[in-house]
């Protein structure tokens, strides 16, 4: 008998029977178009260890055989329709490594699940739990800080992401350095009031999002020595904050006007910028001597891709042509008053595929000279 199945990215969109499977230990079913699977058909299967149902976004309900897989150490639910877990869930307690990611229409986690998976070494929860539905007596409910308590009860917990969803949750995480130490992506999500996000030189996000947060004005960064930084928007001007952050989303945060500090984030590779009213200019701001004109220019070089949209005021990327050694995708929609791009003619165009815009603001691009033009015309993907 088989002990591992993948039949992902079949278009399966229902698993019916029982399967007899006694031996199996891998099932992978991910990219598929899973609407339904029935009562019954995880009845055979009491060896199963890992489970991949993601990337079935029209799966909105697991049979409650599903609850009695206690051989799972593996369990990946991300990108699914899935509105409600059981309390059962908290049976599996062999469970190591739990993916419950981008799983927006989860409405239901009951408090005790998570804090009853002892073993848990990774716990993804990014960006789920952000339904407008979510109801009272789940892990979900108050900004998402009964999940923090939660979380704080996992003594083997190595790597983590989630949401947070109030100003008091937030600073909650702030406070706690264990949570810290073990979270690598983080969610910053509808916190209204929050005018200030402080971020520690001790973190190791690879991963944050920013969104919705309509009142934030200033982060402040920790300095390694202890001293705090304030800067108006997002300044991170020691290299010791944030040297893992390879992601970064900012979405509808109104009254950003930059995000300066980005040139200290030297391995960043993915920027999205979206519906930040104010923002004027993404890097560089003000004065600079010699020094930080050099520094600004090697601003991005791990960068591959950078997507702005909906940005009326931004003027500019940065002030100075930046090399972009590793960029291979820009993206821009809706920025009006961006009418150049800070390219000079052998920036980029090792790995560089795409320049996507809309026609009209191609034509309103202000170049060095006509052989810029012509240099990066061939990129262009008309949106």
């Amino acid at each position: 008998m088989a002990e591992r199945i993948s039949l992902m990215n079949n278009s399966i969109n229902q698993l019916t029977g029982s399967p007899r499977c006694p031996n199996l230990l891998t099932l992978n079913l991910r990219w598929n178009h899973l609407q339904m699977i029935s009562s019954n058909f995880f009845d055979f299967m009491p060896a199963l260890k890992v489970l991949d149902l993601s990337f079935n976004k029209h799966l909105a309900e697991l049979p409650g055989n599903f609850y009695e897989l206690v051989s799972l150490q593996h369990l990946d639910l991300s990108y699914t329709g899935v509105k409600e877990l059981s309390l059962e869930l908290r049976n599996l307690t062999k469970l190591e490594f739990l993916y419950l990611n981008n799983i927006d229409e989860l409405e239901i986690l009951p408090q005790q699940v998570v804090s009853n998976l002892s073993r848990l070494k990774r716990l993804d929860l990014f960006h789920s739990g952000i339904s407008d539905q979510v109801v009272d007596g789940n892990v979900f409910s108050g900004g998402n800080e009964v999940l923090m308590d939660e979380l704080l009860c996992l003594p083997g917990l190595q790597a983590l992401s989630f949401t947070v969803k109030s100003e008091h949750a937030l600073q909650r995480f702030f406070r706690s350095d264990k949570l810290q130490k073990v979270t690598y992506g983080l969610d910053i999500e509808l916190c209204r009031g929050t005018t200030t996000v402080r971020l520690e030189s001790g973190m190791r996000l690879t991963w944050v999002q920013i969104g919705n947060c309509f009142d934030l004005e200033e982060v402040t960064v920790d300095w390694a020595g202890g001293s705090e930084t304030p800067c108006h928007n997002w300044n991170l001007r020691t290299p010791t904050c944030l040297v893992h952050l390879r992601r970064l989303i900012i979405q509808n945060c109104k009254v950003l006007v930059h995000l300066n500090g980005l040139i200290s984030v030297p391995i960043l590779k993915f920027l999205e910028i979206e519906n930040c009213k104010a923002m004027k200019r993404v890097i560089g701001h003000g004065d600079a001597d010699g020094a930080e004109i050099r520094e600004e220019s090697w601003a991005f070089c791990n960068l591959q891709i950078l997507k702005l949209n909906d940005l009326d005021q931004l003027e500019s990327i940065s002030r100075y042509p930046l090399c972009f050694a590793s960029l291979r995708a820009i993206h821009v929609l809706d920025c009006p008053n961006l009418k150049k791009l800070p390219f000079h003619a052998n920036c980029a165009r090792d790995k560089l595929y795409s320049i996507s815009g809309q026609e009209a603001w191609w034509h309103r691009l202000q170049w060095e000279d006509t052989t810029m033009k012509s240099i990066f015309a061939p990129y262009l993907r008309k949106l």
